[in-house]
């Protein structure tokens, strides 16, 4: 966050309505900022010059403002969206897009990242249905940046997965939803950050994650407290229920 304050040039404007997320929606501000970071990442992976990094990061940030206009009924509703909620909710990527336009924001790039972060490669997304080379890059990025954290986030319908368990549900959407390139260098990239981290296990003992099954992301090679190496791809009984966090 350090480095995209010092990086990245906002206007006032810009600024003053990622507040107005701040104030109204504590959660989806958190979310907000951690896919502007998890997008720079991408971002620097595939090493985009520093002016498209801002312009990545700034859509990131912003974008699912227009769920600001979404009901709260809706937004926060604590159970699944009937077909007729998720139309209405659907509705965000493209009230986030006219937002943007009203306050004064002219960049396509950022522009088209905003409306296009619910496409998918197959073309079964919205609000436009495009396929593959019809998504804008920023775009793609974003999608992926979106779904990591939404999922990896207590919400009032659900509780959190695992991070490795959704870098491999990411894997597998890969196939089809999600572009495989972009895909397969974040779950590679990301779940190098989770080695030698600690967790527990379901029988409350705690471990060490060794290193990933490249194919099964969430059954790492683990290390027991008492040396034991568990490959838990082999051991399908040993689960890992929770991180632990230093």
């Amino acid at each position: 966050v350090k480095t995209i304050k010092k990086n990245i040039k906002m206007n006032i404007d810009v600024l003053n309505h990622l507040t107005e997320i701040n104030e109204v929606d504590d959660y989806l501000y958190r979310h907000s900022v951690n896919v502007g970071v998890i997008a720079h990442f991408i971002g620097q992976w595939i090493k985009l010059p520093q002016e498209q990094l801002d312009k990545l990061i700034l859509a990131g940030l912003l974008h699912d403002i227009g769920k600001l206009k979404i009901p709260e009924e809706v937004l926060h509703k604590p159970s699944k969206l009937t077909e007729e909620e998720f139309t209405i909710m659907k509705t965000h990527s493209t009230l986030s897009y006219l937002h943007l336009k009203n306050i004064g924001l002219e960049d396509e790039e950022i522009l088209r990242a905003v409306i296009s972060h619910h496409e998918k490669e197959d073309g079964k997304g919205y609000p436009y249905g495009l396929k593959a080379e019809e998504i804008p890059l920023f775009a793609k990025i974003i999608t992926i940046a979106d779904i990591f954290d939404a999922m990896t986030s207590n919400r009032v319908y659900r509780a959190k997965e695992l991070p490795f368990k959704v870098l491999e549900m990411l894997y597998n959407q890969s196939f089809g939803e999600l572009n495989s390139h972009l895909v397969l260098l974040f779950v590679k990239k990301f779940s190098d950050y989770y080695i030698g981290t600690k967790v527990i296990l379901d029988n409350n003992k705690t471990a060490t994650i060794i290193k990933f099954n490249e194919y099964e992301v969430a059954k790492p090679l683990i290390r027991t407290e008492d040396g034991e190496f568990i490959d838990t791809s082999i051991n399908r009984d040993i689960k890992i229920v929770e991180l632990i966090y230093i």
